[in-house]
Protein backbone atom coordinates (compact mmCIF):
# COMPACT_ATOMS: atom_id res chain seq x y z
CA UNK A 1 0.00 0.00 0.00
CA UNK A 2 1.36 3.51 -1.29
CA UNK A 3 1.44 6.12 1.25
CA UNK A 4 -1.86 7.64 -1.04
CA UNK A 5 -3.77 4.69 -0.57
CA UNK A 6 -2.75 4.78 3.39
CA UNK A 7 -4.35 8.30 3.71
CA UNK A 8 -7.56 7.16 1.61
CA UNK A 9 -7.96 4.17 4.23
CA UNK A 10 -7.24 6.18 7.61
CA UNK A 11 -9.91 8.77 6.10
CA UNK A 12 -12.44 5.92 5.36
CA UNK A 13 -11.96 4.44 8.68
CA UNK A 14 -9.52 1.15 7.56
CA UNK A 15 -6.66 0.44 9.60
CA UNK A 16 -4.34 0.15 6.85
CA UNK A 17 -2.15 -2.38 6.04
CA UNK A 18 -3.01 -3.88 9.37
CA UNK A 19 -1.02 -1.39 11.21
CA UNK A 20 -0.89 -1.58 14.77
CA UNK A 21 -2.31 2.22 15.89
CA UNK A 22 -2.24 1.24 19.05
CA UNK A 23 1.40 1.07 19.14
CA UNK A 24 1.52 4.94 17.77
CA UNK A 25 -1.04 6.19 20.49
CA UNK A 26 0.74 6.29 23.18
CA UNK A 27 -0.79 7.48 27.08
CA UNK A 28 0.74 10.08 29.28
CA UNK A 29 1.43 7.11 31.76
CA UNK A 30 3.44 5.09 28.78
CA UNK A 31 5.65 8.12 28.04
CA UNK A 32 5.99 9.16 32.04
CA UNK A 33 7.60 5.76 32.43
CA UNK A 34 9.68 5.42 29.90
CA UNK A 35 11.15 9.53 31.06
CA UNK A 36 10.96 8.57 34.54
CA UNK A 37 8.91 12.01 35.29
CA UNK A 38 5.78 13.84 34.62
CA UNK A 39 6.02 15.10 31.00
CA UNK A 40 5.29 18.64 30.92
CA UNK A 41 1.87 18.43 29.07
CA UNK A 42 0.61 16.89 32.05
CA UNK A 43 2.11 18.81 34.16
CA UNK A 44 0.42 21.84 32.37
CA UNK A 45 -2.53 20.33 30.75
CA UNK A 46 -3.88 17.47 33.12
CA UNK A 47 -5.55 16.39 29.49
CA UNK A 48 -4.99 14.74 26.86
CA UNK A 49 -6.41 15.13 23.34
CA UNK A 50 -7.27 13.13 20.30
CA UNK A 51 -7.01 14.95 16.85
CA UNK A 52 -7.79 12.42 14.03
CA UNK A 53 -8.74 13.13 10.68
CA UNK A 54 -11.17 10.83 9.03
CA UNK A 55 -13.61 7.97 10.09
CA UNK A 56 -12.60 6.98 13.00
CA UNK A 57 -15.46 5.20 15.17
CA UNK A 58 -13.27 1.99 15.31
CA UNK A 59 -10.97 3.86 17.19
CA UNK A 60 -12.79 5.94 19.80
CA UNK A 61 -12.89 2.97 21.94
CA UNK A 62 -8.94 3.16 21.89
CA UNK A 63 -8.94 5.95 22.64
CA UNK A 64 -11.32 6.43 25.50
CA UNK A 65 -9.50 2.83 27.02
CA UNK A 66 -6.05 4.51 26.75
CA UNK A 67 -7.48 7.60 28.66
CA UNK A 68 -7.87 10.38 25.82
CA UNK A 69 -9.99 12.84 27.60
CA UNK A 70 -11.42 14.62 24.23
CA UNK A 71 -11.60 13.45 20.48
CA UNK A 72 -11.40 16.49 18.38
CA UNK A 73 -11.79 17.01 14.26
CA UNK A 74 -15.25 14.94 13.92
CA UNK A 75 -15.32 15.29 10.33
CA UNK A 76 -19.00 15.06 9.20
CA UNK A 77 -17.20 15.05 5.33
CA UNK A 78 -15.47 11.69 6.18
CA UNK A 79 -18.99 10.05 7.55
CA UNK A 80 -18.33 10.80 11.45
CA UNK A 81 -21.53 12.52 12.27
CA UNK A 82 -21.39 14.49 15.55
CA UNK A 83 -24.82 12.82 16.59
CA UNK A 84 -24.44 9.32 16.18
CA UNK A 85 -20.44 10.02 17.98
CA UNK A 86 -22.44 11.58 21.27
CA UNK A 87 -25.01 8.86 21.07
CA UNK A 88 -22.33 6.26 21.34
CA UNK A 89 -19.16 7.99 23.02
CA UNK A 90 -20.99 11.04 24.59
CA UNK A 91 -20.68 9.73 28.12
CA UNK A 92 -17.03 8.56 27.86
CA UNK A 93 -15.13 10.97 26.17
CA UNK A 94 -15.61 14.92 25.41
CA UNK A 95 -16.57 15.49 21.68
CA UNK A 96 -15.40 18.47 19.55
CA UNK A 97 -16.84 19.58 16.31
CA UNK A 98 -19.59 20.12 14.88
CA UNK A 99 -19.34 22.71 12.06
CA UNK A 100 -17.92 21.36 8.35
CA UNK A 101 -14.52 23.00 7.80
CA UNK A 102 -15.52 22.61 4.15
CA UNK A 103 -18.49 24.25 5.07
CA UNK A 104 -16.56 27.85 6.45
CA UNK A 105 -14.41 27.64 3.46
CA UNK A 106 -16.95 26.77 0.52
CA UNK A 107 -20.60 27.03 2.02
CA UNK A 108 -22.76 30.28 3.04
CA UNK A 109 -23.55 31.58 6.52
CA UNK A 110 -26.83 29.62 6.62
CA UNK A 111 -25.07 26.25 5.71
CA UNK A 112 -22.77 27.17 9.25
CA UNK A 113 -26.22 27.99 10.98
CA UNK A 114 -27.12 24.89 10.19
CA UNK A 115 -24.02 22.62 11.18
CA UNK A 116 -24.32 24.72 14.39
CA UNK A 117 -27.96 24.31 15.60
CA UNK A 118 -27.96 20.50 14.29
CA UNK A 119 -24.56 19.76 16.68
CA UNK A 120 -26.00 21.66 19.32
CA UNK A 121 -29.18 19.81 19.45
CA UNK A 122 -27.52 16.84 19.87
CA UNK A 123 -24.28 16.98 21.04
CA UNK A 124 -24.41 19.78 23.67
CA UNK A 125 -27.52 17.98 26.08
CA UNK A 126 -25.37 16.45 28.93
CA UNK A 127 -22.53 17.96 28.42
CA UNK A 128 -19.02 17.15 27.01
CA UNK A 129 -19.40 18.96 24.10
CA UNK A 130 -17.04 21.85 22.72
CA UNK A 131 -18.65 23.00 19.39
CA UNK A 132 -15.95 24.13 16.84
CA UNK A 133 -14.64 23.41 13.24
CA UNK A 134 -14.36 19.48 12.20
CA UNK A 135 -10.55 21.11 11.99
CA UNK A 136 -9.72 23.78 12.48
CA UNK A 137 -10.41 27.90 11.24
CA UNK A 138 -8.45 26.94 8.43
CA UNK A 139 -7.12 29.48 5.85
CA UNK A 140 -9.79 30.09 3.14
CA UNK A 141 -12.42 30.38 5.74
CA UNK A 142 -14.70 33.00 4.60
CA UNK A 143 -15.25 35.68 6.98
CA UNK A 144 -18.82 36.02 7.38
CA UNK A 145 -19.22 31.84 7.68
CA UNK A 146 -17.03 32.34 10.77
CA UNK A 147 -18.99 35.29 12.40
CA UNK A 148 -22.42 33.17 11.52
CA UNK A 149 -20.51 30.45 13.46
CA UNK A 150 -20.36 32.57 16.57
CA UNK A 151 -23.07 34.41 16.33
CA UNK A 152 -25.26 30.88 16.03
CA UNK A 153 -23.26 29.63 18.95
CA UNK A 154 -24.34 32.33 21.13
CA UNK A 155 -28.23 31.83 20.65
CA UNK A 156 -27.86 28.24 21.43
CA UNK A 157 -25.07 28.05 24.03
CA UNK A 158 -27.29 28.30 27.30
CA UNK A 159 -27.73 25.40 29.39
Amino acid sequence: MNSNQRVHAVLNGELPDGNPVREFAVDFDTVEKILGHETYLRAKARSQIAFWEGRHMKLLDMFIEIGYDAYQSIQPTAAMDICEVKQKYGDKIVLWGGVAVENLMGGTPEDIRADVRRAMACAKPGGGFILGSSHSIAVGSHYDNYMAMLDEYHKHCNY
